[in-house]
């Protein structure tokens, strides 16, 4: 028998649903007249990397404040960032250019950084066939050499995102740096000194959340 979701990963989930919410409702109001793909694939890609980004924060928060339920909304997180990175690829190649080879093929060709962004999306893949608990169990030491590869996704992502635009960068170099100082704080020595010690108020908010 299944789990049912827990309180955060409720919260989580409904979370990552607004975003979608939000651009229907925009849409049905014509909002993104004249070019409503164009929008919808900047909008899934910012998304998509916000999300990675919430999971990536989970770790630290979980060792800095020792709340088991940053992992929850980890994989809610981790779940979601790979549904926008899909819809954003879905709407790129399939909307955008109709699956059509004779433009799809020049594009990734002219556009390098086109490349790093589905090498993304493929390495996300068995990282989200991989979520499960049950699966995370049988593959043991396997599922966590697995899901490091989450680094080099947020690596992809970001280069991707960074040569892509083309005017101001400000806003990929400051996901870059807060992608740095969440690695940092991966750090042992950085680890451990940020962390706190065992909060009595913080556990039983921890124990809500995970019920």
């Amino acid at each position: 028998m299944e789990k049912r979701f827990s309180k955060v990963q409720n919260i989580t989930l409904l979370i990552s649903v607004i975003p979608t919410g939000v651009f229907l409702f925009n849409y049905t109001q014509n909002a993104y007249d004249p070019y409503p793909t164009l929008f919808l694939t900047q909008f899934s890609a910012k998304t998509a990397l916000l999300f990675l980004l919430v999971s990536l924060t989970c770790t630290p928060l979980r060792n800095i404040l020792g709340m088991s339920a940053w992992l929850k909304v980890r994989k809610t997180s981790g779940l979601a960032a790979f549904y926008y990175a899909l819809l954003h690829t879905f709407t790129f190649i399939v909307l955008d250019y109709q699956l059509n080879p004779n433009w799809l093929i020049p594009e990734f060709r002219d556009k390098p950084y086109l490349l790093l962004g589905l090498a993304a999306l493929v390495l996300l893949i068995p990282l989200a066939l991989t979520s499960g608990e049950r699966i995370q169990a049988r593959l043991g030491k396997i599922w966590k050499r697995i899901h490091r590869l989450v680094y080099l996704i947020g690596l992809l992502i970001l280069a991707h995102q960074y040569f892509a635009i083309k005017g101001d960068k400000s806003s990929a170099v400051l996901y870059i740096i807060v992608y740095g100082i969440l690695m940092m704080l991966r750090l042992p020595f950085i680890r451990d000194t940020l962390k706190i010690k065992p909060c009595t108020i913080c556990q039983t908010i921890n124990q809500w959340l995970i019920s």
